[in-house]
């Protein structure tokens, strides 16, 4: 008898989603089925393919969140509060840079329209340094 549950997550951008799952090296479908015992299957969003198993995690979209929904019984030794950590710790990671570069861009761009030249340097750390100059 199969039985898939769920686990929720605050996870609610299927592209970020993907992105991190991707990053994380994951073999995932889009509109897939998620198989469970004896070959059951439940129809997913994002269906993780596991290696060395026939069974797989699948992300269902859920009101404004995704759900990680697997048949746990055929997945004794995966810790899932560990994977929906690991993936959201990714997602908010992409989301940052995502932000940082969006704030860039605004910046740059306004302090150009401004009659601004702009000179950059980007540190190891990721940090962004803007030297700016103008000529009166």
């Amino acid at each position: 008898m199969s039985h898939f549950s769920k686990i929720k997550t605050r996870i609610s951008n299927k592209k970020y989603l993907i992105q991190a799952l991707k990053q994380m090296n994951y073999n995932i479908e889009e509109n897939s089925k998620c198989v469970g015992y004896n070959g059951n299957k439940i129809d997913a969003d994002i269906v993780i393919k596991l290696p060395e198993t026939n069974y797989n995690l699948a992300f269902i979209k859920s009101d404004n969140s995704y759900d990680l929904v697997a048949d746990w019984y055929g997945l004794r030794g995966l810790d899932s509060k560990n994977i929906v950590s690991k993936i959201e710790e990714n997602i908010t990671i992409i989301e940052n840079k995502i932000k940082q570069q969006y704030a860039y861009n605004s910046t740059v761009e306004s302090l150009k329209e401004k009659g601004f030249s702009i000179d950059e340097e980007i540190r190891e750390n990721g940090e962004i340094r803007i030297k700016l100059s103008r000529i009166v």
